[in-house]
């Protein structure tokens, strides 16, 4: 059985809903504009673990906790770094 409050209950939780989506979607719309920036930023990513280099559009980064940026190719290899052989940088 419905009564008056029911509808107006579930309105408020729709829209209660529909901000946190929205909320949620601007905070994830931030973080992809971060990253994006700090790929623009750093040219080359090392890996820490097994000093590789990594373009940073590569697809086997390492996680974040291992990573080392470097601005260019020749401060990565004097550094000791060797390039990944899956992008090349």
């Amino acid at each position: 059985m419905r009564n008056k409050f029911m509808g107006s209950l579930l309105a408020i939780c729709g829209i209660s809903a529909g901000l946190v989506i929205l909320a949620l979607s601007q905070c994830r719309k931030k973080a992809a504009e971060e990253e994006v920036d700090i790929i623009h930023e750093d040219r080359y990513i090392g890996n820490i673990g097994n000093m590789k280099l990594h373009l940073p559009t590569c697809h086997v980064l390492p996680d974040p906790k291992n990573r080392i940026a470097f601005k260019s190719r020749s401060e990565a290899l004097d550094a000791g770094y060797s390039p990944c052989s899956l992008c090349r940088p």
